[in-house]
């Protein structure tokens, strides 16, 4: 019987005179408070394992005394040691473990997961202490587990309800333990995967901290000739696989961000100190009048920040606008105006004057 149930037992007599009944109990008595007699009837109520025995009845009149024994067996109602959480949120691509414990008295019980309306995920373990240990690939592996413990009497279970959600980044990923350089699949702003995208995920790159990498149309160095007017030359960058509104996501998701820009410049002026002919355009359609290398409000390229330029007094190597190659080029790294949406050049419209864009990937790591 499970401890908390009632006990009946039944000691039916005849005989003339007629017998009287009493109860022992061995080992111990009887259950002080907790029996009622009625008749030939002895009811203990509230069981509890100190319970356990064998009870007998007594019958006796003049003539004699029988007896009969019952032996009373108390099953302790299995209780959880160490249940899983109620809830828990994890990444596609963490191992979960949810552990699960159970006994009943000083027995320990077996235990057993299944998950609701679905299987288990592919390739998990069940260790002998009961606990459940699986690797999360999807979100479809989102769901309630339950964890079953049970004697001959009673069942009982412990559910976890499992949200997966797919990293922020790939530095979230990296920092979960992924090594490989690969395509990953993103939410940066933890919408629960309606707005997730793939992208490419470096985890060597920068110390190995993992980062996010998205390609675009423009990557290739590019001729600029033949456009003399300031900014006459305008080529539009298409990012690949993701939308304006997921990259800014992937922004604020992320502790650093930035992307290589360079131009190669021969009797082609860029900045001109002040006088821009050439210029990128950032991702709210803004005129960006600095180069990579250098700070925002600067108007200059990186060797105007370092007093190196080709030209003392210019503030880009590409300023000195004479029959030799140059170059200005370096990371641009401001995330509220990332990436760059549009390269404009100019400058490039006589027989001499030409020049070469290289504008890197996009690419974001760290986390905020």
């Amino acid at each position: 019987m499970e401890e908390g149930n009632s006990a009946l037992f039944t000691c039916e007599v005849w005989g003339l005179p007629k017998p009287s009944v009493t109860w022992n109990k061995t080992p111990g008595h009887l259950p002080y408070g907790r029996i009622v007699l009625t008749g030939e009837k002895l009811r203990i109520v509230n069981t509890s394992k100190s319970d356990g025995g064998v009870y007998t009845c007594s019958a006796s009149n003049i003539l004699r005394t029988v007896t009969s024994s019952a032996l009373l067996m108390i099953i302790t109602r299995p209780k959880f040691t160490k249940r899983p959480p109620v809830n828990i949120t994890v990444s596609s691509g963490d191992v979960v473990m949810l552990h699960c414990q159970a006994i009943s008295g000083t027995v320990q019980l077996g235990v057993s997961w299944t998950k609701a309306h679905g299987q288990l995920p592919q390739g998990y373990k069940l260790l002998k202490n009961g606990t459940l240990i699986m690797k999360v690939t999807s979100v479809t592996h989102s769901g309630t587990y339950r964890c079953t413990a049970r004697n001959i009497f009673s069942t009982i279970t412990a559910n976890t309800v499992l949200t997966v959600r797919y990293a922020k980044t790939c530095s979230e990923l990296r920092r979960a333990g992924h090594t490989r350089n690969q395509r990953y699949k993103i939410d940066p702003d933890g919408s629960g995967g309606l707005a997730s995208f793939f992208v490419y995920c470096d985890m060597t790159d920068r110390g190995g901290v993992g980062v996010t990498v998205i390609s675009h149309d423009g990557e290739a160095r590019t001729l600029v000739k033949g456009y003399n007017p300031e900014g006459s030359y305008s080529r539009n960058i298409k990012y690949t696989g993701v939308s304006k509104t997921q990259m800014v996501s992937l922004i604020t998701a992320s502790l650093k961000c930035e992307q290589f820009i360079k131009y190669e410049c021969y009797h082609s002026v860029l900045l001109y100190n002040g006088n821009p002919h050439g210029w990128w355009v950032s991702r709210d359609g803004q005129k960006m009048t600095y180069w990579g290398g250098a700070t925002p409000s600067s108007a200059k390229c990186a060797c105007g920040v370092t007093n190196t330029c080709a030209t003392r007094g210019y503030t880009c190597n590409c300023d000195t606008n004479d029959a030799t190659w140059r170059e200005d080029s370096g990371y641009l790294t401001n995330k509220r105006t990332l990436p760059v949406s549009q390269l404009r050049f100019g400058d490039t419209g006589g027989s001499s004057e030409k020049g070469y864009h290289t504008l890197g990937k996009f690419e974001c790591y760290g986390e905020t």
